[in-house]
């Protein structure tokens, strides 16, 4: 009886810790979304700008990305270190998919074809698309850690 309660006790420590730890490494809401704006910007810009520009346009989204990243790992203390195998690498590779198809329709039309507007809607879609695959990705990763 008595290792009854103590196993019952154990289980419901771990599970109390496990969810802390779900609940300390999710990311704060406003990262995904300013994430999103930050892509989706570079989108619109790589798309409408000429040369330098494109180069100006990716480099800042790599710095914007970078340092978004950084203010997450100060508030959340972790690392998103879950990519190699699994569902959360299958959603990162789908959105990054369908980016870089985003992106190819919309050069095509930009750049080959002069329809502008198209650029103006690629970046919403893109941006769309960070939100979308990051907050699953968390619902994911935060699956697969309550296991």
């Amino acid at each position: 009886m008595e290792n009854e309660c103590l196993a019952e006790e154990s289980l419901a420590i771990a599970d109390a810790s496990r969810s802390a730890a779900v609940r300390r490494s999710r990311s704060p809401w406003w990262f995904y979304p300013a994430n999103g704006v930050a892509v989706g910007a570079a989108v619109v810009a790589v798309l409408l700008a000429d040369g330098i520009g494109r180069g100006v346009a990716v480099v800042l989204m790599a710095v914007s990305t970078m340092l978004l990243e950084f203010a997450r790992r100060r508030v959340t203390g972790t690392r998103t270190t879950e990519f190699g195998r699994g569902r959360a690498t299958a959603y990162a590779t789908v959105f990054l998919m369908l980016s870089l198809a985003t992106l190819a329709v919309g050069w095509a039309f930009v750049i080959e074809r002069d329809v502008v507007w198209v650029a103006w809607v690629a970046g919403p879609v893109v941006c769309v698309l960070v939100v979308a695959s990051g907050w699953v990705f968390e619902r994911t990763l935060a699956s697969k850690m309550r296991r």
